[in-house]
């Protein structure tokens, strides 16, 4: 290290390891990679439990109204 500091402190410490980690698995990213309809699905079950009343607006939506 160079300056007037002789330690990171525990942030900049998660920072530099989690900045390392990824490098070291982006080539495995694409293993990973969620098909279009799989991204889909989890995206529809994520807004679900997201959004508040969300059964509601679905079956109004659904119904047209």
């Amino acid at each position: 290290m160079y300056g007037f500091t002789q330690s990171f402190n525990i942030s900049v410490s998660a920072a530099l390891s989690l900045a390392s980690l990824r490098q070291r698995l982006q080539p495995k990213f694409n293993e990973f990679a969620l098909c279009e309809a799989q991204l889909r699905r989890t995206l529809l079950s994520w807004l679900l439990q997201s959004i508040p009343r969300a059964d509601r607006l679905e079956k109004a939506f659904l119904e047209g109204k």
